[in-house]
């Protein structure tokens, strides 16, 4: 049996991709793409303004959630 017939062991699940992983920020990749504080980025979550997803302690925020809140958040004419 060759490599290319094995399975490979760290193979992701269909239902999870590498673009989905990859779009997750940490609160201080949110802190410094917005230039806030990182205790703003968790008042904010903990307002319900921003959502995000907790996985024991570690907390991550989508990308598409940031782009909404992002836009939500915007004033003034358009």
């Amino acid at each position: 049996m060759t490599t290319r017939d094995t399975p490979e062991r760290n193979s992701v699940p269909d239902s999870t991709s590498e673009a989905t992983a990859a779009r997750m920020l940490k609160l201080r990749e949110v802190a410094a793409l917005l230039a806030i504080n990182e205790r703003t980025v968790r008042s904010t979550i903990a307002a319900g303004r921003l959502r995000c997803v907790r996985i024991g302690r570690a907390v991550r925020i989508d990308a598409r959630d940031l782009e909404a809140f992002i836009e939500r958040s915007k004033r003034g004419r358009k």
